[in-house]
């Protein structure tokens, strides 16, 4: 493949944006094809109606004429012809309609006599139930025959071109998806914070964003989540390390859950981070979710359907909403008037009915609970 060639394909993918190129990509098609004529258009053919959406090194008039002529199939003749036209493959006119028709035809007239255009042709790029994206080339009477080596290239190019325009309708409904989650997110009245693979923070919801603007024990830098907390952050990188361990299996990452001193004194944060989507290959999670819970602010109501469902007592019940909402088992010992020692049979009977060996693992069912959020 020459050097050219290859510069025209790059360019094209370089046209994959919020808005494709068409008029940038089509212009290195047609110098890359000998400067033929290119028109670019998506048709409806039951409504008769196109539009063109890129035009190169083909006459203005020409142009509005080739448009009009998509009014009705029954004066049209590739598209009376488009059911046999393969998609991706360049095909020449005489393909499908003898010269001896097609110079007869009003639709010659029309739209190539005047400015005596030939060697005309199409390569379809879509075909929908309802429109058609198509790219018609022509020749001017200046310019030769259209030769087995341009329809060659051509293509190559019309296959690059189409997997482009692919890539951006992918991209254009990724990005779609990605603002309807974000509206979701938005939703919840817990704080949100999503990594994607990279380690990269990709999408901090609204309650988060309000917890970090508090700049009470969290922000966020260039490098991540800020924990003010030194204790805090070193054992939050360490669960983010080990959870993008490419090494560790899909089953060993667990997440894990952080408490947050906060400098107003506070109820602590509690960051319960969550990988999410593991892939195929079993080793590394797509990304991870950190949830922040603000016990001071949020009202932990799902915790009546949680001891429901465990068959948690009342009092069980009561130290299971303490601890999501960040009581130490000290702290419920006063406030209820029972001894310590009370408090902890009454955990370890939390331990048995959910299936937990550790506090930290019943917060963190409880707070996944609460947020009602599955997002492995």
């Amino acid at each position: 493949m020459d050097t050219n060639l290859l510069k025209t394909i790059e360019t094209i993918y370089d046209c994959v944006g919020n808005q494709f190129d068409h008029q940038k990509a089509l212009r290195s098609f047609g110098l890359a094809v000998d400067n033929t004529g290119l028109i670019l258009t998506e048709i409806w053919p039951l409504i008769g109606k196109a539009n063109v959406l890129a035009v190169h090194n083909i006459p203005e008039d020409a142009v509005k004429a080739m448009i009009s002529s998509f009014v009705s199939i029954e004066n049209n003749s590739m598209l009376q012809n488009l059911p046999k036209i393969p998609v991706g493959v360049p095909v020449l006119r005489r393909a499908f309609v003898s010269d001896e028709e097609h110079f007869a035809s009003a639709m010659y007239k029309k739209t190539s006599e005047p400015w005596e255009l030939h060697s005309e042709g199409v390569s379809i790029f879509s075909k929908g139930l309802i429109s058609v994206i198509a790219c018609g080339f022509v020749r001017k009477p200046n310019q030769s025959e259209i030769n087995a080596e341009t329809i060659s290239r051509m293509a190559i190019i019309s296959k690059h071109y189409l997997k482009a325009m692919k890539i951006h309708t992918k991209l254009d409904r990724l990005q779609t998806a990605l603002l309807s989650s974000s509206d979701i997110l938005d939703l919840v009245d817990f704080g949100i914070i999503l990594y994607d693979k990279n380690k990269e923070i990709v999408q901090v919801n609204s309650a988060a964003q309000r917890v970090l603007d508090k700049m009470d024990g969290l922000s966020i830098t260039k490098s991540g989540l800020k924990i003010f907390d030194r204790e805090a952050q070193k054992e939050y990188a360490d669960i983010l390390d080990a959870n993008f361990d490419n090494k560790r299996a899909a089953a060993s990452l667990n997440g894990g859950l952080v408490t947050v001193k906060r400098p107003s004194r506070q109820k602590p944060f509690g960051l319960l981070t969550i990988p999410m989507d593991i892939s195929n290959n079993d080793t590394n999670p797509r990304g991870i979710a950190t949830l922040i819970f603000d016990h001071s602010a949020k009202k932990v109501t799902a915790i009546k359907h949680f001891a429901t469902v465990y068959g948690f007592t009342k009092v069980e019940s009561r130290l299971a909403l303490e601890i999501a909402q960040g009581t130490s088992l000290e702290e419920y010992a006063q406030k209820f008037k029972v001894s310590l020692h009370t408090v902890r049979v009454q955990l370890r009977a939390l331990f048995s009915k959910t299936g937990v060996t550790r506090q930290g693992e019943l917060v963190s069912l409880l707070l996944r609970s609460t947020s009602g959020l599955n997002l492995k």
